[in-house]
């Protein structure tokens, strides 16, 4: 069966929604049960140029570059619910797609705040921090706004967090983690991070004024070695040109000339991508992917899909876009 055929049979088959309640839940119980990571939902945003999802991390508690990213993926609530759908899964591969983390970025009498670990390419960015309340030996944690921008420029993002528990950590330090998708180049700018406490009748809010009352802004370099290969450039597609394709173990890259791209974002983004292994694994939407975005970048539209678990680009047999096969270099 040829690609085109797998996705015009999967397109038919559709689950209850009775049956998908299920499986959320389900996986929603086993992520309060095991105090693991939250469902990482697959985000499309058509329009826009960066989209920002925040979330708990749950790793031990250590600084460990690239290192302390293991946990998170290989504890994905849906890796943990369906093992046998991610068996292509290649951490070691993230070795060269790490930047050196920026350390401890505050440090005052109420709170430390440390850049753990942080990895990306061309268009994506994972940033984990730990905040520490020194002044607190338990807490609830609070939700957090947040603003982000890049080399100065203002990115629109979530608006809080919810803290989840998370396991093998002292009990006033948290973990968060930002995963930055933008069809801009991202590698060699700076973000900067302006975070502030939201109040709320469960935290002791005396013990992290500054927190609360001002907020705090980190400066965060990304500066990632790692590049995306290109798999794909030049080539005719439909009416118009695809400029390049780029893979990287986190993320996919297309890019389109101006009219054609426009045309695709017309219909939707987020089934359009599939990308045959081979060893005859299929990665589609259907779970492999936690977000997609596709914005103006120059005279060209381009598309950023990341994956859900890190891949070895050399498994990559075939790509398929809207049901167009592509040549791959």
């Amino acid at each position: 069966m040829n690609l085109n055929s797998y996705r015009q049979a999967m397109d038919k088959i559709r689950m209850s929604d009775e049956c998908t309640n299920e499986i959320l839940d389900r996986m929603m119980r086993e992520s309060g049960k095991n105090q693991v990571s939250p469902i990482r939902r697959t985000v499309v945003s058509i329009g826009f140029g960066v989209l920002i999802i925040m979330i708990l991390g749950f790793a031990a508690y250590v600084l460990g570059g690239y290192e302390v990213f293991r946990n998170y993926f290989s504890k994905d609530s849906a890796v943990v619910e369906m093992p046998q759908l991610f068996t292509y899964m290649d951490f070691d591969q993230l070795a060269v797609y790490q930047s050196t983390p920026t350390g401890r970025l505050i440090d005052d009498d109420e709170i430390a705040i440390d850049v753990v670990g942080i990895i990306g390419n061309e268009n994506v960015a994972d940033v984990m921090l730990d905040i520490t309340f020194k002044q607190l030996k338990d807490l609830s944690f609070p939700n957090y706004q947040y603003t982000l921008l890049l080399d100065g420029v203002l990115l629109q993002g979530m608006s809080d967090l919810i803290p989840v528990e998370t396991e093998n950590m002292p009990s006033n330090c948290q973990r968060i983690m930002f995963e930055l998708l933008s069809t801009d180049q991202i590698s060699g700018k700076t973000l900067t991070l302006r975070l502030r406490g939201l109040r709320q009748p469960s935290v002791d809010t005396d013990k992290a004024e500054k927190l609360f009352n001002y907020g705090y802004e980190l400066s965060i370099p990304l500066t990632f070695t790692g590049k995306s290969k290109i798999v794909v450039e030049n080539q005719t597609f439909r009416d118009g040109m695809l400029h390049q394709v780029l893979i990287s173990p986190l993320s996919c890259t297309l890019e389109f000339d101006e009219i054609t791209g426009r045309k695709i974002m017309d219909n939707g983004i987020g089934d359009l991508l599939v990308i045959q292994l081979k060893n005859n694994k299929i990665i589609d939407w259907r779970g492999h992917f936690t977000g997609a975005i596709a914005a103006q970048w120059v005279d060209r539209i381009r598309f950023v899909y990341t994956f859900r678990v890190p891949l070895d680009p050399a498994d990559i047999e075939s790509i398929t876009f809207d049901g167009i096969p592509l040549s791959l270099e």
